[in-house]
């Protein structure tokens, strides 16, 4: 089997906390250098600071799980 890889996951419910902070303009700013967020309050971009990592094989159980759970 090859090496896992960490995904790096963004929950919806973050996401929409952070756009409710950029609505009220208290958005998180940053820069990015090579694939990552550089915080700085002059940042051309808004982001999430909030993510979660997993492995596709993780996830992947996660979901069969969901699946094998009894349905009401």
């Amino acid at each position: 089997m090859g090496p896992s890889v960490e995904l790096e996951l963004l929950y919806i419910d973050d996401l929409v906390e952070e756009m409710i902070l950029a609505l009220k303009g208290q958005e998180h700013r940053s820069e990015f250098e090579d694939l990552g967020p550089v915080l700085s309050t002059e940042g051309r971009y808004c982001y999430c600071p909030v993510t979660h990592s997993a492995t596709l094989g993780e996830i992947v159980d996660l979901l069969y799980r969901f699946a094998d759970q009894p349905k009401l």
